[in-house]
């Protein structure tokens, strides 16, 4: 059913598409009733296009927040206006579904690309400089030539305000699945002076002002102008060890998938940057090439790094899945890993999804920005009079597991990423893969994972793959959850340990008598523990059967 918005605002449409094929091209700032045109053609197209557009916002909350913003386009400026658009869209709830300004990269397209400008007027601009969020702080990561020496300083603030109070400003105009989507878009649009103008971040046509932390522990204000319309100028990255750990993942950023044996390490690894096959190379005879890899030696881990991938075409992973399951070099238990951080979105969380259902697999790093039940495949929309581009979600992906309301994949080993990490060229991730114990029994793996801290829903994962796998039906998990428990029972997480304890009680009823002996061993080490009491307690009423 189309509400009255979308009613009025397809006749209008239709109106004003006709108006513009024949009125002169564009000169300056729209005026009122074109910028209202637009707003009414964006509300009924998001309406016209999303099967479900009121998942996450009611149509009343909506429609008022239409109706408000075309009561107030006369007394606001073009930037307020587009910024506000923006925040329209970003009611919706969705990393999918997005307005992006014009001039600007869109940051969560699977291939980097500048939005097109109609009007100059309209265009927003970028400072020379890109911003990342890292663990302790917000940094300088690149920079045009001429700034080289900021790289690796601190912003403390932006025109005044604290960095991070400028992030929580502008997430309510952040299109995205969770948090970590936040965290992802924040720096880019903290470096857009007509996104802090509208915001009332900012009053400075001329530039931005930045309070910075530079390396040497001073501190130093700089005020920057934007750069020119739609540039894309050569970023000067930092200067890293060029044989680090770290290199590894960037060393061909112009492939959409690449596939390495490191021979000193016995490892094979696969870099997906988009999920798309290449002019002289599908992504089917890719998955040929992982064969081809694990028989160049031994192979005593697989490391696939879906890292800052932000999609493609999840059906084409199908092939890279499927050859991962049937070759047994690929898919060892406690020697396959994902990396995974913010940047991971769309496509490659459903690839990730697929990865976490049928492969032996432990994901390192940080929760991604797509969740693994989201709204995808945006419709591209442009506005007729403003020439801005909406799009706006037409397809949902469901998820394998029961959790309809996962709105990220968690990593089973956290890694964030500190900002020494980065400007040393230490990569926390890929270090955590390659200290993890080689060749590792099924209780090492989950032992090592809970210690590591790991969560119970890591441990339940890994434990029905290996109690379905045909291959290891001939193999206990008895002494395996017993240590699970026990690895639980020293980071006093009991009810961890109890879940522990009873599943391995269902499965094997013999280890009941064990999981209470351990806990009563922990009881006279520590009487006053009142966990450990309850503990006991439920063990105690725990039956087999």
């Amino acid at each position: 059913m189309i509400g009255w918005i979308g009613r009025f605002a397809l006749a209008l449409a239709a109106g004003t598409m006709a108006a513009a094929t024949t009125a002169p091209a564009l000169t300056g700032a729209l005026t009122a009733d074109q910028w209202r045109q637009d707003l009414h053609v964006l509300a009924a197209q998001i309406e016209k296009v999303h099967p479900r557009p009121f998942h996450q916002v009611t149509r009343s909350d909506f429609e008022a927040a239409v109706a408000k913003l075309d009561a107030s386009i006369p007394s606001m400026s073009d930037a307020e206006i587009e910024v506000a658009f923006a925040r329209l869209v970003a009611m919706l709830g969705e990393g999918h579904s997005r307005l992006t300004f014009a001039g600007l990269p869109d940051p969560m397209s699977d291939v980097p690309q500048i939005d097109p400008v109609k009007d100059d007027h309209l265009a927003f601009h970028r400072l020379p400089l890109k911003l990342y969020d890292f663990s302790d702080g917000v940094f300088v990561t690149e920079t045009t030539p001429a700034l080289k020496d900021f790289i690796g300083a601190e912003v403390l603030a932006i025109d005044g305000h604290p960095t991070l109070d400028v992030f929580n400003a502008l997430k309510p105009i952040i299109n995205r699945d969770n948090d970590m989507g936040a965290r992802l878009i924040a720096p880019d649009l903290a470096t857009v002076p007509e996104v802090l103008q509208a915001l009332h971040l900012s009053d400075d046509q001329a530039g931005v002002s930045l309070s910075l932390r530079l390396r040497d522990g001073t501190t130093r204000s700089l005020t920057l102008p934007p750069m020119a319309t739609g540039a894309d100028p050569a970023w000067v990255k930092p200067v890293t060890d060029a044989h680090a750990l770290a290199a590894l993942s960037d060393s061909h950023p112009e492939q959409n998938l690449w596939v390495r044996y490191l021979t000193g390490s016995h490892t094979v690894f696969v870099r997906i940057n988009v999920i798309q096959d290449m002019p002289k190379q599908t992504v089917a005879q890719f998955a040929a090439k992982l064969d081809a890899a694990s028989a160049l030696g031994p192979v005593d881990r697989v490391v696939i790094d879906l890292r800052g991938c932000r999609g493609g075409d999840n059906q084409k992973f199908r092939a890279i899945l499927l050859e991962l399951v049937r070759n047994r070099k690929l898919d060892g238990t406690g020697a396959v890993f994902v990396l995974i951080d913010r940047g991971v979105f769309s496509a490659a969380v459903n690839s990730a999804s697929d990865l976490e259902r049928l492969v032996n697999v432990i994901f390192v790093g940080e929760p991604t920005a797509g969740a693994p039940n989201s709204w995808g495949d945006p419709h591209r929309i442009v506005l007729p009079n403003s020439g801005l581009i909406a799009r706006v979600s037409t397809v949902y992906w469901r998820d394998w597991t029961n959790d309809e309301t996962r709105s990220t994949i968690a990593p089973d080993l956290s890694t964030p990423l500190a900002s020494g990490d980065y400007f040393s060229g230490r990569d926390p991730a890929l270090a955590t893969v390659m200290a993890f114990p080689l060749h590792p029994s099924f209780e090492t793996t989950l032992v090592q994972l809970v210690k590591s801290g790991a969560g119970m829903g890591t441990v339940l994962r890994l434990y029905y793959q290996h109690k379905t796998d045909p291959a290891l039906v001939s193999v206990s998990t008895t002494t395996a959850m017993e240590g699970v428990g026990e690895a639980f029972l020293a980071r006093k997480a009991y009810a961890e340990a109890f879940t522990a304890f009873a599943i391995n009680a269902h499965d094997d009823p013999r280890s009941l008598a064990t999981a209470r002996a351990v806990v009563e061993t922990a009881r006279k080490t520590a009487p006053s523990e009142p966990g450990l009491a309850d503990l006991q307690q439920k063990l105690e009423h725990l039956t087999t059967h």
